[in-house]
């Protein structure tokens, strides 16, 4: 009896596992954010186009962030995890490989949540996808948009 209830808990614990890999990895592609912010005093354009891209790579994930736009030009690498239905996307180091930014300040401490997305149908005409974002320690603009709800759109 003790052998069938130990072989009915690693099965169990085998089936939550390949459920939670199947959760995280229906996240891979790669994902836009594109946001305005008016316009500079000098009339010139204020955008951010924000690129994420979630992949596996052998055993090892790689998430990547790239934000080009007003006063930005950046890469962060992340990493990601699960949150009930949510995806969070969690800081793990700047392009170099180092925690501190290019003027060597430390923004985000590794782990840090930079954002998060959650998956959404919206019901139109063609019942489109949306991935609602709750921004985190990440903002764009140098604004607090912590309570703002944007969104990503998956390109691939």
């Amino acid at each position: 009896m003790t052998f069938i209830r130990f072989l009915v808990f690693n099965v169990c614990m085998v089936a939550t596992a390949c459920m939670a890999g199947t959760a995280e990895s229906a996240w891979y592609g790669e994902y836009s954010y594109f946001a305005s912010g008016g316009e500079t005093a000098g009339g010139s354009q204020i955008m951010m186009d924000i690129t994420v891209k979630i992949d596996k790579q052998g055993l090892k994930e790689i998430c990547e962030l790239h934000a080009d736009g007003f006063q930005t030009n950046e890469t962060i690498f992340c990493t990601t995890a699960m949150n009930k239905n949510q995806l969070m996307i969690l800081f793990k180091s700047h392009e170099d490989g180092r925690i501190i930014n290019r003027s060597d300040v430390a923004v985000y401490k590794v782990g840090d949540t930079l954002f998060s997305l959650k998956k959404i149908t919206v019901k139109n005409k063609k019942k489109s996808i949306q991935y609602i974002t709750h921004w985190g320690v990440y903002t764009h603009f140098g604004l607090e948009r912590k309570n703002v709800k944007d969104y990503f759109e998956k390109l691939k």
